[in-house]
Formats: C-alpha cells, structure tokens, sequence
C-alpha cells in the first residue's frame, strides 16, 4: 500500500485553513492571524511536496490494481496537484518575504487572497479526482461482484 493516502490529507487541512484564515485576516488584520496563515502556508506547502512526490507510487498501485482504465484520471490529477504546488509555493514566498521586499503590503494581501482562493479551488478538485479514482475505480474493477445495497 502508498504512503500517498496517509498524507494527503495534511496539505489539504493546512492549506485550506491557511485560506480562509488569511481571507478572515483581509478583515480583521491581526498579526497572529498573520503569522499564523504564513505557518500554515508553509507547512502545507511542505507536505503537499511529500504528498506530490508519493504520488508515484500510488499511481503504479492503481495502474496495476485497477488497470489502463484510469489512466487519464490520473494525469489530471497530477497536473492539478502541480498546479496547486505553485500557487500555494508562490503563496508561501509572498508570505514569508513580501513584506520585506519593501512592495505594498495591500497588494501582497490581495494577492496572497486571491491566490489562495485559486489554489484551494484547484486543491479541492484535485482531492476530488482522488477521491474518485479510488471508489469510482473500485467499482470498475469489480463489475461482476458489484451490486447496489437494498434500501429495504
């Protein structure tokens, strides 16, 4: 079994958090909230590289678990997992080095919003090509045994 499904889920829950953090700060503006959505950032930034990079494994589990079938799934997934990765590094940079590079920090606020709220769009869609590739899959691989629960 993948290392991958046991930490994808930490990006996911930093990442997303750090968003809406930073989204409550554009209202509030304290430096605690500040400094804790730059951690947030960061550390699920970290581990989105670790989840990205056990993604290779998992995606030669699945191919000879559930076959050729997935295939396409799987690059999308990982292309929206890359592009999750850049938006959420570049978030983490700005974060951790925008307010000494001496640029507006309204921009770089704004900025850091607006690309969180792109990253965890595509974070979330990502997830959910996950999510589908494991039961959408299982459930091609097993067509003969298959059979809908009663609702009785």
């Amino acid at each position: 079994m993948p290392l991958h499904p046991s930490v994808v889920h930490f990006p996911i829950a930093l990442l997303l958090t750090a968003t809406v953090i930073e989204v409550i700060n554009l209202f509030l503006k304290k430096e605690y909230l500040f400094k804790t959505s730059t951690i947030l950032f960061v550390t699920g930034f970290v581990t989105g590289l670790v989840s990205f990079m056990t993604g290779d494994a998992a995606e030669e589990f699945a191919e000879q678990k559930w076959g050729e079938v997935i295939e396409s799934t799987v690059e999308l997934h990982e292309n929206m997992a890359l592009l999750s990765l850049i938006l959420f590094g570049a978030n983490s940079i700005l974060k951790l080095f925008g307010q000494k590079l001496k640029i507006n920090t309204k921009w770089i606020v704004t900025l850091v919003v607006i690309l969180g709220i792109i990253g965890s769009s595509t974070l979330a869609y990502t997830g959910h090509l996950g999510g589908k590739m494991v039961y959408e899959s299982e459930k091609l691989s097993n067509t003969d045994n298959y059979e809908l629960p009663d609702r009785d």
